[in-house]
């Protein structure tokens, strides 16, 4: 697929050459969050919502994109639903909501996903986020700051609990 291609490229570029400054900020003093969200397991999305509605009740603005290839967004509160298909040929996004998640200056973004995704991925890239928090791996290295490690077996739920412990420890 050549949007596959270009997307790809792009990602590569954004690794590169994304000059946004990086720092991590106290969870208290913090106001904005985004999270982009793939699960394929329905069994994670309770932890899930409950994980974005604690953000929610604890003052953060939230601004949520789920991967909607995994048809498992059975959520009860607003996001913005991604795919393959709202990648042009060039790469680039048409949904006008993604390109703004894109360039707003959260204050953390999490990628509450296990497996690799691509879009995610380039969005990582591209972000204007201060800190950027996901599951450790070798794709990861260059667009995350804060990476949590599963063990073997371990799930969505986990994750959300050491990005958790994590941005809770965060001192500015």
């Amino acid at each position: 697929m050549i949007k596959k291609l270009f997307l790809r490229l792009r990602t590569y570029y954004y690794r590169k050459n994304n000059k946004a400054k990086r720092k991590s900020l106290s969870y208290e003093e913090s106001s904005t969050v985004g999270i982009l969200i793939s699960n394929e397991n329905p069994k994670g999305n309770e932890m899930i919502s409950q994980f974005v509605k604690s953000l929610i009740k604890e003052g953060k603005k939230v601004v949520i994109i789920c991967n909607s290839m995994t048809n498992n967004c059975a959520f009860d509160f607003p996001f913005t639903r991604i795919s393959f298909s709202d990648i042009k040929w060039n790469g680039t996004y048409r949904d006008e909501k993604i390109n703004n998640f894109i360039k707003t200056e959260f204050d953390y973004l999490y990628s509450i996903n296990i497996s690799p995704f691509l879009p995610f991925e380039n969005i990582l890239s591209a972000s204007k986020a201060k800190c950027r928090l996901g599951i450790f791996s070798e794709n990861n290295k260059n667009i995350l700051e804060v990476m949590a490690e599963l063990k073997k077996g371990e799930g969505i739920e986990a994750l959300i609990g050491l990005m958790e412990i994590c941005t809770k420890k965060f001192r500015s």
